[in-house]
This record gives C-alpha cells, sequence and structure tokens, in this order.
C-alpha cells in the first residue's frame, strides 16, 4: 500500500496524485503513534529534490516537475496531520528546508503548495524560532509568499502569517514594518468595492470600458477579496492576543494583590 502510494506521486493525473498525498498523511500519522514509516519524510523531501533539480529533456523535465509538485503536496498534508508534540527534530528540518527551497522554483503550483506546506508546519517550528537566522528566514519566505504575483499563494502566505503572530506574538517584533507595508500595499491595491463600498458604486466600477473586457465581477471577488480579507485576518488576529495578553496582565495583577478584609 505504502509503495503504491508513493508510485501515484509520480502520476501525472493531479487528482490521483493529490489523492494519494492525503492518503499519505493520514497513514503517516497513525503510523507515528507506533514509531512506524520514519522514512516518509525523507522519501518525500527526496522527491521533491530530485524533481526540482532536473533540467534535462522536456519529457524528462516534466516528469520531474510533476514529482517535485506532487511530493510537495503530499509533505504538506504530512505536516498538518503531525501533533505539534512531534519529537522528530530533524524530520521537521529537513522537511523545513525543501519546503522553503521550493518557494523560490519557477513552477506557481510548487510554490503554492510550497507555501501551503510551510502553513501547516507552523505548529511544528517552536524550535526552529529560537533561532535568529532560521526564524529570519521562515520570516522572509512568508513575507515573499504574500508578495507572490499569485493572489492564491498571497492568501495561503497571509494565512501563515496570522498563524505566525498567534503563536509567536513575542518573536515578532523586527518583522512588523516589513508586514505593516505589505498589508498596506494590498488593501491599497484593493479596488474599494471590495472593501465594502456600496453595491451601485461596485457596479460601477465594474463596468466594462470595452466589449472585450475579460474582468468579471466574481473573479476579482474571487481572487483579490480574498488577499485583502487575509491581509485584514492578520490584524484582527494580532488584536486579539494582544487583548488576551491584556487580560492575563489584569487577572495576574488581580490575584497578587493584597486581599481586602
Amino acid at each position: 500500500v505504502k509503495k503504491g502510494l508513493l508510485y501515484l506521486l509520480e502520476n501525472h493525473d493531479d487528482h490521483l496524485a493529490q489523492v494519494a498525498g492525503v492518503v499519505l498523511g493520514k497513514v503517516f500519522a497513525a503510523e507515528q503513534k507506533d514509531g512506524g514509516w520514519d522514512t516518509l519524510v525523507d522519501v518525500l523531501c527526496a522527491m521533491v529534490g530530485s524533481g526540482g533539480s532536473s533540467s534535462s529533456s522536456s519529457s524528462s523535465s516534466s516528469t520531474a516537475n510533476f514529482k517535485t509538485i506532487n511530493a510537495l503536496h503530499a509533505l504538506g498534508f504530512v505536516c498538518a496531520e503531525l501533533e505539534e508534540d512531534y519529537t522528530n527534530q530533524d524530520h521537521v528540518n529537513k522537511a523545513l528546508t525543501v519546503i522553503i527551497q521550493s518557494i523560490n522554483l519557477p513552477e506557481p503550483k510548487a510554490v503554492l503548495y510550497a507555501v501551503n506546506a510551510l502553513r501547516n508546519a507552523v505548529h511544528l517550528v517552536s524550535r526552529n524560532f529560537d533561532v535568529p537566522a532560521e526564524r529570519d528566514m521562515i520570516m522572509k519566505m512568508l513575507c515573499q509568499a504574500a508578495t507572490n504575483q499569485d493572489p492564491k499563494v498571497r492568501v495561503v502566505g497571509f494565512e501563515a502569517l496570522a498563524l505566525i503572530a498567534e503563536r509567536f506574538y513575542n518573536k515578532i517584533g523586527p518583522y512588523m514594518e516589513a508586514i505593516y507595508t505589505i498589508t498596506t500595499n494590498t488593501l491599497q491595491t484593493t479596488p474599494s468595492y471590495l472593501l465594502g463600498e456600496s453595491e451601485e458604486n461596485a457596479k460601477n466600477h465594474l463596468a466594462p470600458s470595452s466589449s472585450s473586457s475579460s474582468l468579471s465581477s466574481s473573479t476579482l471577488s474571487t481572487h483579490t477579496d480574498k488577499v485583502a480579507t487575509q491581509a485584514i485576518e492578520f490584524w484582527c488576529v494580532l488584536g486579539e492576543v494582544e487583548e488576551d495578553i491584556i487580560e492575563m496582565n489584569r487577572e495576574r495583577a488581580a490575584s497578587s494583590s493584597p486581599s481586602s478584609s
């Protein structure tokens, strides 16, 4: 079964490969309870590496790209299925290295799956966030994702940044200026009708200037509105974390103050 699932990752049929990735994540998570299938992360990382390094003939390059993309997709599901207390830091480090390197690949789908995998691994990177150089690299890649040309990548990048803000609030100070600039630029380039303008004004904005206009309101909503929503969500999450901190400090102060007689 395991060999069959891995074999499907080399399949050009997107649907089969994606289903195999989902099942691989479930099987890996189940077997980890008994300490089984420790080699899967290494195998997936090797598949990503071997696929991304091919540059020979167009046919072999196409096969390599499929392997890279499908292995990254599977690696994302594996990361999502792992518990927060997963103890094999070597696996986490290998997966992070491959994922981060893949964000710079030329294939848009590979970049999307790499950023998705990094988002799914946020709950595993506590030790990495304790190392400034590794923390800098993770944040650099997420900020890069949030400014990618592909709106799908930007959405996932902002989702990951929100998770980072929730889990590592006390360590994101040095990156706040960059994130502020990214989110501000995102909202400034979002059409106002996608940020709550009236329906009538929205229709005026959406009125095509010529019969050749090919950008529909649904396309704009799908691609642009989600990016803006996630950019705003980052600050919402940040505000919620700060409210929780304020409340905790109040409770701590109240509990430590002398009780009135």
